[in-house]
């Protein structure tokens, strides 16, 4: 036995304190039991926590499922309204993190929840998650919509709309790529628009122009780029003197010529936000003219000297004397002296009588150019400068130039002063010989267009396509000349497709080549064949067309595809429309056709690219004389419809825009005030303080949307598509069988005259509803999907190769989709975005049809940032790629 502090405890020995016997296994077995609770709790809380994780992400992509689905519901309508009856197929994901969900179209109190009330939605709900979503949508009473599921990615929804005009019913495929946001729906609404809180204004470059030294008679080139940080510039404004000149949507640079003297030049832009910048430079335009007659003259019998010099002429074209002092010479490098030889001969001569012989002359000495690479100054005599008097011409000779190099090269100038001040006139001849050089594609043809200051004596071109060239010379081209420019043009007959022109070389007649190339263009043949849409019949022949016009009226042509709504497009109740383009007030639906009073002036600012009439508010108007089409007192229902762009702010007159006497009328409260007021009772119903009413003015180059309706109880009034209330005062429209119509202008009140541009006026016998003014307000965006065509096969190896052509500025868009139908069912292509850097012609290869098939068709959706622009789209002819 071993001795020591030794302690019983019950059935255990413990040897003094030492407790570790004990411990061990105690604080195992407590270790165990703890671990395995806190495993436990791990577990259920990291389960809880994935659960909730998971109901996070599957509230956002039922939340965007839901908003775009709704989305898609609002185009189906808008579809039905053309066509009477649509359908719509939509791509969305089968499942939700894993589970199914389902989409139902619901009525009334379903549609209730704590954020909003609405009559109609859309409920998106996961099976296996507590997790759905309540979308509103707006359903015209007289349109009834079905959701359902084709397959399990893909959703069916048709409109049937009873109160639709009659045409071929819409059946669109159309594709949606999801993006999932945390905590918000990242995708674009496309019928509403996400405005930036601080919009940036545009950034506008200095002014530029060309020539530098302008003068009288000689084109003036004035340049100014700008960018908007946040948008699209859309409005290019020119002024000369605080005269507006010109102005357009990709107008950033401007020519023109002007008389002599002090001018100043403003250019102001405008982005898609409404905000401007402005820049403005001030120069002098000389009054002494260059004859454009610079010539070498080898010298012997035919110059004034025995070597080379150079011979030109001016004319004072200013109502005064001139005194010219100082003449700038700046040779080609080649050049090392200006010499005539002796000493006392004169290099610088002057015809002062036209007659061929020199009058004054001025010697200078040697002038050594060798170590002057920019040239020199010849300043005449102080005390005998050379006067030249008004509408004088005079003769300039300089000899000689000694070293070599083309005299027609160098530049100079001619400092002279009038009335005090100094001005000069530059001489810049050209140096090259290509001063232009084009490749368009027209009447089947591809143009090749060049143009050189000199008559040439040959030329290289290579004309290709994707699988052959041909080489072109001089004798391929046809030769005209006109004011010293040599125009070379050759229309070359090629196949369908996109072939480029490349010029290569090319020397004058001296064997001088030009040193600018080698120049390149191209130009896309559409061709035709079964997959051709570029005619009126094959626009005509469409599945579905909303909001864009393919017919010949006003400023719109037939065989090509622009934005508009063309007229029955909204209501078949439309009684007359005005498009007020290229000058007309004709009536392209009915016979009302107006009459102008005053000069009204035709402006290219209008809607959807077109025209429009622009009244100046001292005597402008239009007319319609009295017709009983035009009196509405029948069935008590009126829709009146224009597009209205103030030129300045109104004062506290009140302006008419469109008025019936004693009937039904538009109008300008305060001279920007829109409000819409109807006849009753000796009284004007909706023209008083309360009534709805908006300022339509925020600058001199926004049009706004107007829209007066009256229903038989309520007066309304809209404003780009917004409704800004009722009024219901009045119950009836008073009889005005014998009153005509103003437009711009009362025909009563002389005083009320508007100044502002109108286009695209309408008059409706019915009372149109909230959602077709929104559809009239709606001119930015468009689609058209063409009628099927069977052709030959094309192999689901091969791309679709699609040729174009469109016209395109910047900021808009025009999206191609290709859709085949195999054997089976329907497949798209990818979809392909023209921007304006592929306006013309051209060629596009698509690809993502996945099988054999021989019957296609078109989408195409047009985009514009304004509602005053549209792209056009003139063809579309499709074809098997590689």
């Amino acid at each position: 036995m071993i001795e020591g502090d030794v302690e019983q405890r019950g059935d255990r020995t413990a040897f003094g304190d030492d407790e570790r016997a004990l411990s061990t296994p105690v604080t195992h077995a407590l270790t165990i039991a703890i671990t395995g609770l806190l495993m436990i709790t791990l577990v259920s809380t990291a389960s809880g926590f994935l659960t909730d994780q998971q109901e996070f992400a599957a509230r956002d992509e039922v939340e965007t499922i839901g908003n775009r689905l709704a989305d898609d519901v609002q185009e189906v309508i808008g579809l039905s309204n053309e066509s009477g009856s649509a359908t719509v197929y939509v791509n969305q994901p089968d499942s939700i993190i894993g589970s199914q969900y389902h989409v139902t179209y619901e009525e009334d109190d379903d549609c209730d929840t704590r954020a909003h009330t609405s009559d109609q939605c859309l409920v998106v709900s996961v099976v296996d998650m507590d997790v759905s979503q309540t979308v509103p949508v707006t359903v015209p009473g007289d349109v009834e919509v079905d959701v359902s599921r084709a397959n399990p990615s893909t959703f069916k929804l048709t409109a049937e709309n009873s109160g639709a005009g009659s045409g071929n019913d819409a059946v669109v495929p159309m594709s949606r790529t999801m993006r999932v946001g945390v905590g918000r729906n990242v995708d674009s609404n496309a019928y509403s628009e996400v405005v930036d809180p601080n919009p940036q204004p545009p950034a506008i470059n200095n002014i530029e122009y060309a020539p530098g030294y302008p003068v009288v008679d000689t084109p003036i080139t004035f340049t100014a780029d700008a960018e908007d940080p946040d948008g699209t510039i859309i409005d290019y404004e020119w002024s000369i003197n605080d005269s507006v000149v010109d102005s357009g949507s990709d107008l950033s640079s401007y020519t023109t010529t002007l008389p002599p003297g002090r001018h100043s030049v403003t250019v102001r832009v405008e982005d898609d936000e409404g905000l401007t910048a402005n820049q403005t430079t001030t120069f002098r335009v000389s009054g002494v003219s260059y004859n454009n007659d610079l010539e070498k003259v080898a010298g012997g019998s035919e110059g004034r000297c025995s070597g080379v010099n150079a011979e030109l002429s001016l004319t004072n074209q200013l109502s005064e004397e001139v005194k010219l002092t100082d003449i700038y010479v700046d040779p080609p490098e080649s050049v090392n002296f200006l010499e005539y030889g002796d000493e006392d001969d004169h290099e610088v001569a002057f015809d002062l009588d036209d007659d061929g012989s020199y009058d004054e002359f001025y010697e200078f000495g040697r002038i050594d150019l060798r170590d002057k690479p920019d040239g020199t100054f010849l300043s005449l005599p102080g005390d005998s400068p050379l006067e030249i008097d008004p509408g004088q011409d005079v003769g300039v000779s300089i000899c000689r130039f000694k070293g070599g190099g083309n005299v027609e090269e160098t530049n100079f100038s001619f400092r002279y002063w009038h009335d005090g001040v100094t001005n000069r006139t530059s001489i810049t001849p050209s140096n090259q010989l290509i001063s232009d050089y084009s490749v368009d594609a027209a009447s089947g043809d591809v143009v090749v267009t060049i143009d050189s200051n000199r008559q040439l004596g040959s030329l290289d071109a290579e004309i290709s396509n994707a699988s052959k060239s041909a080489d072109l010379s001089l004798s391929d081209f046809t030769e005209t000349s006109s004011g010293g420019t040599y125009q070379y043009e050759a229309a070359l007959t090629v196949s369908s497709g996109t072939h480029t022109v490349e010029l290569t070389g090319a020397e004058d007649t001296d064997g001088r080549p030009a040193v600018t190339l080698p120049r390149s263009g191209t130009a896309t043949i559409l061709g035709g064949g079964a997959y051709a849409w570029q005619t009126e019949s094959d626009w005509d022949a469409h599945q579905s067309s909303v909001g864009v016009v393919h017919d010949d009226y006003g400023d719109y042509t037939a065989d090509s595809v622009a934005l508009g709504r063309p007229p029955g497009s909204v209501d078949s109740s439309l009684v007359s429309y005005w498009p007020f383009d290229g000058g007309s007030v004709a009536d392209v639906v009915g016979d009302n056709d107006g009459i102008i009073h005053g000069s009204p002036t035709v402006t290219s600012e209008g809607i959807s690219g077109t025209s429009a009439l622009r009244f100046d508010g001292e005597g402008d108007y239009v007319e319609v004389p009295a017709d009983s089409s035009l009196e509405m007192s029948d069935d008590d229902q009126v829709t009146v419809s224009m597009w209205v762009n103030k030129h300045r702010k109104g004062g506290w007159t009140t302006r008419t825009l469109f008025e019936k006497d004693s009937s039904y009328r538009m109008a300008l409260d305060s001279g920007d005030d829109f409000m819409f007021s109807i006849y009753e009772r000796y009284s004007w119903w909706g023209d008083w303080e309360d009534s709805p009413k908006m300022d339509i003015y925020e600058s001199t180059n926004k049009y706004y949307h107007v829209v007066g309706v009256f229903d038989g109880a309520d007066v309304k009034a809209f404003v780009d598509g917004t409704s800004l209330g009722a009024n219901g005062a009045p119950d009836e429209i008073a009889d005005a069988s014998g009153s005509g119509i103003g437009i711009g202008g009362s025909l009563d009140e002389p005083d009320q005259d508007t100044n502002a541009n109108i286009d695209d006026v309408r008059i409706y016998d019915t009372a149109l509803n909230a959602n077709q003014v929104k559809r009239l307000a709606n001119v930015t965006r468009g689609s058209i999907v063409t009628d099927k065509r069977t052709g030959s096969t094309i192999s689901k190896h091969s791309d679709v190769k699609v040729n174009y052509e469109a016209d395109i500025d910047a900021g808009e868009t025009i999206t191609l989709t290709v859709y085949a139908e195999p054997d089976s069912g329907s497949v798209k292509s990818d979809s392909v975005t023209l921007e304006s850097s592929d306006s013309g012609s051209g060629t596009v290869s698509l690809t993502g049809i996945n099988k054999d098939a021989d019957t296609f068709w078109v989408r195409a959706e047009l985009n514009s940032p304004s509602s005053k622009r549209s792209p056009e789209l003139h063809g579309v002819v499709l074809q098997e790629g590689s």
